[in-house]
């Protein structure tokens, strides 16, 4: 980010300051049956695949844990968190340590993926 923000005059900052605060949270519905099959990935995994649950790095309300460089995933759009576990699971995404999100993302079906991309936007 450093790179991105060093040409910026104290202008251009406070001009994207006042454009991000205008923005507006749009709710997602969510149907009750996602919410839960999310809920379930989240934070308890499943052990007969193999996979932790999520909640273990992002933390219950997936604010993460930024000295481990476990990113905050609450309120993220869906689309975007989708987009991320295909990265991981196809390995276009390579940036995590030690390959974990990878070794996650492989084990997750594509209702799985769904199913959290949504629930975890929720989380707060």
């Amino acid at each position: 980010m450093g790179p991105m923000a060093l040409p910026l005059s104290d202008q251009d900052m406070d001009d994207l300051a006042a454009y991000f605060s205008s923005q507006k949270v749009t709710p997602i519905a969510v149907p009750d049956e996602v919410v839960a099959a999310g809920k379930a990935l989240y934070m308890g995994g499943d052990m007969s695949r193999g996979l932790a649950a999520c909640t273990a790095c992002h933390g219950p309300r997936g604010s993460g844990v930024e000295q481990a460089k476990y990113p905050n995933l609450s309120g993220q759009h869906p689309a975007y968190i989708k987009a991320q576990l295909i990265a991981f699971r196809t390995a276009a995404r390579e940036n995590d340590p030690n390959g974990m999100m990878r070794d996650v993302a492989k084990k997750l079906t594509d209702q799985d993926i769904e199913a959290l991309s949504k629930y975890v936007a929720g989380l707060h």
